[in-house]
């Protein structure tokens, strides 16, 4: 990897900074990721060798599903402030879904997983949560997806996406799903 210019540096410190504010309970989580803070400080202070601390901290990221720079080293053309913004906005409703299936339990006797999605310890398609936080984490996961998916869809003019998302802070997705043929008619016969 060439040399990481101040600017650069800037950016990687800034999304790494980004994704701890946004995840207040890393240390129960992610002890291990203290190092990162470390290395943070540590390339401020030696320039040449932030390439290898980069490195370091993106495999200390590796397996961390909503990690501030890929492991493989290819990062997100979406602006940083649209990154923390779409991060700071899923934490807050992850927090209001727990609270909401914890005062209402029925929720977790109807909500279900996608019959694609496959649990890696039993291998069992689909089912039900097991309580308020596993039910959270999965629409924030499958939120953060699409979230991605419209903001890519956006940026590159894809029209044949479902959403598309401009990044702008407090603006929603907007749907591109094309209306059912079949139902217009019917109106339009109506």
């Amino acid at each position: 990897m060439s040399e990481i210019n101040d600017e650069k540096w800037k950016d990687i410190c800034d999304r790494a900074n980004g994704w701890f504010d946004s995840h207040p309970e890393w240390k129960k989580e992610h002890a291990d990721l203290s190092s990162v803070q470390t290395m943070m400080s540590a390339g401020d202070n030696k320039p040449v060798k932030r390439p290898a601390y980069y490195k370091a901290m993106r495999s200390m990221f590796d397996g961390i599903e909503d990690a501030p720079f890929a492991s493989g080293g290819a990062k997100s053309n979406m602006p940083l402030a649209s990154q923390n913004y779409r991060d700071n906005a899923l934490e807050l409703c992850k927090k209001a879904l727990v609270e909401a299936a914890e005062n209402c339990p029925e929720i977790l006797l109807f909500a279900v997983k996608n019959r694609r999605t496959v649990d890696k310890k039993t291998a069992v398609k689909g089912g039900l949560f097991d309580d308020a936080e596993a039910f959270a984490q999965y629409w924030v996961d499958a939120a953060y997806l699409r979230i991605n998916k419209a903001w890519n869809a956006h940026n590159t003019g894809k029209i044949s996406a479902d959403y598309a998302w401009s990044g702008e802070e407090g603006e929603s997705l907007v749907s591109q799903i094309p209306l059912c043929k079949k139902t217009l008619k019917t109106l339009e016969d109506a």
